[in-house]
């Protein structure tokens, strides 16, 4: 029987509003969970004040439950007007815990929640355990449709619109979440559980009619219990040895650097390096020195100073931190100096392998370690610098995520709470500042918002306690609540409440500062007399809603100056991604046992192998695994014609001359095996394969011939891989075993990683050629081929019908042999895959672009009915005014005919004879102004601007006198009206022409934004003949001009809104079918669609909207976790608690009594073949799984299950880890699936044990 569905009809509750109630009394809540018990349904949403669970600062301060759809009630908790609601003696935990007695914990009512593993760890903390059935609204959408959004707010904008952006009401989404009054909180939370239950009832119906339900209950929801008591469990961090290495990595960190900074080639670098500073700098002295008059006075002090300048520094003495500088060691985390050492010829002179996206060439980890690839000499300069700096690299980014990252992390238990996520990844917590917040640079105070308008080249740089430091990125954050932190001599800034502070306490969130009740004090940078740093005391601190947020990363030291005051910015880390192996045992070392427990985990070997043997047939690896053979030494030994037991002999004994070739043969084995799952290609493959440090190269041509060879020797694998790309290609997603559909874009990657990706774990993209161009925010027309993830570009919201700028999730391409359907009208010629996705609506609805459906190209081309495809639509402007109209007015005559004379008089010229009414409208906008100008007339009229700080700005803004993304991104919906509508009057043009195809692309950019459409083409081409009018002289005598350069119109109107797929007056087909071979790409976004520039046969760019084109071995070991956690609740098996889930291993904590053979073996045993077939209808007979067992004291210690054991002894002080190895020796060679054959006494005894101690318990 199915949950919700039993009684419950979808037309009683489309269009019903919430109905709360606030409980004030026990009788009151008495009622409540007889409603509860009387519908069977129980959807709980617990409130908080935004605090971490695991805090001693957290409190629930309501829990909403819906019974029903449309109605719902909110009992007040720890909240701060509890007492104004409820009656007197209202014990808010007795309330809490007789509520969970009678509803949460009863087995017949259904629970219903959105993300119920947060909600089910505070039921937990206040010793509340649910019984019976769960059903998660957020993960049952995930099952549908994995692709993001998940969240609930999401969803009811999706599929109940008519309550969208409830959150939004009487501005509740500003208040903060421990500052929000109870009556509206209650309110919303009523309306978090109706909406819940309602979409819950509408997604377990989609669950039932797609064969998903069983996947949903028994995979879904059971793994999302396992991975709440993970979660609730947590990873105990020692923090004493945290705070050691939080002392000591750093000196590890500058000897690191130290050891490159002594290499000679950078010895010699950086001497050259900084006298190029030097004498650069010295220039600009003696230039400012010939400005000065030498015979007047006044400039005698400033020729002393500047003479006295140069003399210093000739002699080596350097004051001023302008001047320190120059001689600063190279900065080798510098976008600057780093590309300088490794590039140029007086550094290390590298080949250029790879620019980053500002097309300067790249430093990153890759580039690093494929340029070690093309040095073969381990101990020549080059690699010796590579190997340093990548060990520095990695030290770095240890320190900063499992050392400095787990200490701000850890909750007041010692505790890391990592998040364990079946829906995907999420963002952390926001750390950030508003966009108005003035950042102190080299340049002067610059809102932080403005930042991402400066490239490299600009060389910024921000204060820091360590002086200048370069600024790594630019990050916004999207929109967060905000508080205004207000400090005694009257500055402010605006910050998230996770935003740090460097305090006289140390580095400290604002969260922190806001909830102690000591006094605390910022660092204020004053920079007159001279530049210091003092303590000035936080006055207030007070809620200013929401806001765009905004982070900077600056270089090494990790923190900047904005609106005076200093700043820590970090990194969120993430707790769950702790390193499967680690350069440094610290690392783990850090995360210990609790006392009196171990960790035992079981590390899961070659999984997804299996499941790959299994689905393929491959009789090698089947052989292999189920002889209990090392599959990859088989392989090896099979490929080298070498039994298999002569090849393990060599590869076990260390001292066997042929050791390290069957090491090397083993790896490249595996590489190859593991490189069929995940897609890697010849290139990556040589990477993987290859041991610089040891002279161990191998080419790309190399290792694709060692996958020839591969693929050769088991074609089952291959014919398996194909069948399974052909099925993907075609439907757009692959089926688990459990029953899964996934969608997976990644299979058209240019990155073969990512399409074996696709491959491996189970909707088609829409694709165009790669001419096609997608408008960037920030760099305008860019080909779909120089796309970046994360780049935003103008992407259509078909909910609201408007375009918005919005992030590439994906760029995707593959080569294509087919079919491509080709629209073609008098307004358009595009070129398309079958299956890509149009954004269409009726021809006759046109105008209601919030209604629109999407279809592919296929589907197009077979309709009988013919469909509009929108090419314009209503721009979704959130930019807010920070120009004047008229100034935007005035930026319109600048850029067609205004010029900067002498690189500081702003001019614009003007006929007052052919063009009065231009000039009365230039008059009229520079009254407007509010700059003072001058103003002349002869044969035309001249407007003149010197005004400095005027001619400054304008060339920040329009630099060169040019349109640019900045701008049209800055301006808000009328100004771009605006400034369109005083460019066309500046040049008179119905075709806007142009030498510069930049700009004529610019001007469709803005074209586009003001909801016009246009097309682009080439107006004449070098040589072309230009006739004046009636093909007259000029009054010069010239009879025409040549071209000396092709030159570009822009034609633009706003009439047409669409093309239509067929001709509505002769339902004549625009669409044809026609071959192609060639590459075909297509960005993902967030809505599925997206503005794009296309080129067609008559060599014209016309823009419309399109759309982006849309894990067996997992579940199997997810599911084996579930069937133990389950037996463990049962008393069936000695109880252990999962703490974390890295890559294939479970990591757990016990007591040292529970770690025995046959723990052990019960464990194994069902975890190599979990019981599928009752819950999924199959079960893998022909190969099993395996894996490792191993304790350990701590995390880093990882030794070897030893049978027979006494596993308390590891507890004591004098525990010997060699003794421990040698007693292994002796077991080592028993596989655990001889347990039962060869210690079943032991093993019946250790059961009966359990038994008897599990009874006495009980």
């Amino acid at each position: 029987m199915y949950l919700l569905l039993v009684g419950m009809s979808l037309f009683l509750f489309i269009n019903m509003e919430t109905r709360y109630h606030i409980i004030k009394n026990k009788k009151e809540l008495k009622k409540l969970i007889a409603c509860c018990k009387a519908t069977g349904y129980a959807c709980c949403d617990y409130e908080t004040n935004a605090e971490p669970i695991y805090n001693k600062s957290f409190k629930p301060t309501i829990l909403s439950v819906s019974w029903m759809p449309g109605f719902g009630a909110s009992i007040p908790l720890d909240h701060f007007e509890t007492k104004d609601y409820t009656s007197s003696g209202w014990n808010w935990k007795k309330m809490l815990r007789k509520f969970g007695e009678e509803v949460i914990e009863n087995y017949d009512i259904v629970k219903v929640a959105w993300n119920w593993k947060f909600d089910d760890q505070i039921n937990q903390k206040y010793h509340i355990y649910y019984r019976g059935t769960c059903l998660d609204g957020m993960l049952a959408k995930y099952l549908l449709n994995e692709e993001k959004p998940n969240d609930l707010k999401s969803m009811v904008r999706r599929y109940l619109p008519e309550y969208g952006n409830y959150e939004k009401q009487d501005a509740f989404d500003k208040i903060p979440w421990d500052q929000k009054e109870l009556d509206p909180l209650c309110h919303y939370g009523c309306q978090d559980t109706d909406y819940t239950l309602r979409l819950m009832i509408f997604f377990e119906k989609k669950l039932i009619d797609l064969g998903l339900y069983s996947t949903f209950r028994n995979l879904i929801m059971s793994a999302s219990r396992v991975l709440t008591s993970v979660e609730k469990n947590g990873l105990y961090l020692d923090r004493e040895f945290n705070n050691q290495l939080l002392e000591t990595y750093k000196p590890k960190i500058d000897a690191a650097r130290q050891a490159i900074y002594d290499l000679p080639r950078v010895k010699k670098f950086e001497k050259k390096y900084n006298q190029e500073k030097i004498d650069k700098y010295i220039q600009s002295i003696e230039s400012e020195l010939e400005e000065l008059d030498y015979n007047d006075p006044k400039d005698k002090r400033k020729i002393a100073s500047r003479e006295q300048k140069i003399s210093n520094i000739k002699a080596g003495i350097f004051t001023t931190k302008k001047e320190q500088e120059l001689i600063r060691p190279i900065n080798l985390g510098s976008p600057i100096d780093l590309p300088a050492l490794m590039y140029s010829e007086e550094g290390f002179h590298f080949e250029v392998i790879k620019n980053n996206e500002s097309g300067k060439p790249s430093t990153d980890e890759e580039t690093l370690t494929n340029l070690r690839l093309t040095v073969k000499k381990p101990d020549s300069p080059k690699a010796i610098f590579l190997d340093r700096l990548l060990e520095l690299r990695g030290l770095e980014k240890m320190y900063k995520t499992y050392i400095e990252g787990w200490n701000e992390k850890v909750q007041d238990d010692d505790r890391l709470h990592g998040r364990f996520l079946i829906h995907g990844t999420t963002s952390g917590r926001l750390s950030c500042i508003s966009g108005d917040s003035l950042v102190l640079t080299n340049y002067g105070e610059i809102p932080i918002r403005e930042l991402e308008y400066f490239s490299d080249e600009d060389d910024i740089k921000v204060m820091t306690q360590e002086g200048w430091k370069p600024l790594v990125d630019f990050i916004y954050k999207g929109e967060q609540e905000m508080y205004e932190v207000t400090l005694e001599d009257g500055t402010s800034i605006r910050c998230t409440l996770d935003h740090k502070f460097i305090t006289n306490q140390g580095t400290k969130s604002l969260r922190s500062i806001y909830n102690s009740s000591r006094k605390t004090t910022l660092l204020r940078y004053v920079e007159e007399p001279k530049e210091v740093f003092k303590e000035v005391s936080i006055k207030s601190i007070t809620p200013v809603g929401v806001h765009g947020v905004y982070d900077l990363s600056v270089d090494e030291c990790h923190q900047f100056v904005a609106n005076g005051i200093l700043h820590h910015n970090s990194a969120e880390p993430n707790a769950q991604q702790i390193p499967k192996t680690s350069v440094d045992p610290n690392i783990k070392l850090q995360l210990k046992a609790p006392k009196g427990t171990l960790y035992i985990a079981s590390d899961f070997s070659q999984a997804e192998l299996r499941i790959m043997a299994h689905l393929s047939g491959d009789e090698t690896y089947l052989n292999a695994f189920n002889s209990g053979q090392d599959p990859h030494l088989a392989i090896a030994a099979t490929k080298y014609h070498i039994p298999y037991e002569e090849a393990l002999k060599i590869y076990e004994d260390e001292n066997h001359p042929d050791h390290k070739i069957w090491k090397v043969r083993r790896k490249q084995a595996k590489q190859i095996a593991f490189g069929l799952i995940y897609g890697i290609g010849a290139k990556l493959l040589a990477v993987k394969l290859s041991d610089p440090k040891s002279g161990i190269i191998v080419t790309p041509e190399e290792a694709q011939k060692e996958m020839d060879i591969f693929f050769g020797q088991h074609p089952k694998l291959k014919t398996f891989l194909k069948k399974q790309e052909k099925f993907l290609r075609k439907n757009g997603y692959l089926v688990s075993l459990f029953g899964r559909k996934r969608r997976l874009p990644q299979i058209y990657s240019s990155d073969r990683g990512e399409e074996a990706y696709a491959l491996r774990l189970a909707l088609n993209f829409p694709c165009l050629l790669p001419s096609s161009q997608a408008l960037s925010k920030t760099k305008g027309w860019v080909n779909y081929e120089d796309l970046k993830v994360g780049d935003e570009i103008l992407a259509f919201n078909r909910d609201i019908g408007e375009s918005e700028w919005q992030k590439v999730e994906r760029v995707n391409v593959f080569d294509y042999d087919g079919d491509m359907v080709r629209l073609k009208t008098k307004h358009l010629d595009v070129l398309s895959t079958p299956d890509h996705r149009w954004v269409v609506t009726k021809p006759n609805k046109i105008s209601k672009l919030n209604k629109t459906e999407v279809l592919t190209s296929d589907e197009l081309y077979n309709s009988d009915k013919p469909y509009a495809i929108p090419i314009r639509a209503p721009h979704n402007n959130q930019v807010k005014a920070r120009y004047s109209d008229a100034y935007v007015a005035f930026l319109g005559w600048y850029l067609t005919d205004g010029h900067l004379k002498n690189d500081n008089i702003v001019r614009i010229c003007q006929s007052n004879t052919a063009n009065p009414h231009k000039v009365d409208i230039i008059d009229s906008i520079m009254e407007e102004l509010g700059v003072e100008f001058s103003r002349r007339e002869k044969n035309q009229v001249i407007w003149e601007i010197r005004d400095p700080e005027f001619v400054y700005k304008l060339n920040r803004l329009v630099p060169e006198r040019k349109l640019n993304m900045r701008l049209l991104t800055r301006l808000t919906n009328p100004q771009l009206s605006i400034l369109l509508e005083n460019m066309r009057l500046g040049d008179g043009w119905s075709v806007w022409a142009t030498g510069d195809k930049t700009q004529g692309e610019l001007l469709q950019a803005l074209v586009v934004l003001c909801n016009n459409t246009s097309s682009m083409y080439e107006l004449s081409h070098e040589g072309d003949l230009s006739y004046f009018k009636d093909k007259k002289p000029s009054k010069y005598g010239q009879e025409f001009v040549r071209a000396t350069k092709t030159s570009y119109g822009v034609k633009f109107s706003n009439f047409r809104k669409s093309v239509n797929t067929k001709n509505t007056y002769n339902s004549e087909n625009n669409l044809t079918k026609e071959k192609y071979v060639g590459k075909v790409w297509c960005p993902t976004v967030k809505s599925g669609a997206f503005f794009t520039r296309v080129i067609g046969e008559d060599k014209r760019y016309r823009t419309l909207i399109t759309g982006n084109c849309q894990s067996a071995a997992s579940d199997m070991c997810l599911f084996g976790s579930i069937l133990i956690y389950y037996l463990m609740r049962q008393g069936k098996l000695p109880s252990t608690k999962s703490v974390c889930l890295v890559h294939d291993a479970n990591y757990q904590i016990t007591k040292p009594e529970n770690i025995n053979i046959w723990s052990i073996y019960e464990m194994w045993q069902i975890y190599r073949n979990p019981l599928t077939k009752p819950y999924f209808g199959f079960q893998i007979d022909d190969v099993t799984m395996d894996m490792d067992f191993v304790i350990g004291r701590s995390m880093a210690e990882e030794l070897p299950f030893i049978p027979g054991y006494d596993y308390r002894k590891m507890l004591e002080p004098d525990f010997s880890v060699e003794e421990y190895m040698e007693e292994h020796k002796k077991y080592k060679h028993i596989p655990i699936s001889e347990y039962k054959k060869r210690f079943n006494k032991q093993m019946k005894q250790y059961e009966k044990d359990f038994e008897r101690s599990h009874n006495m318990e009980g």
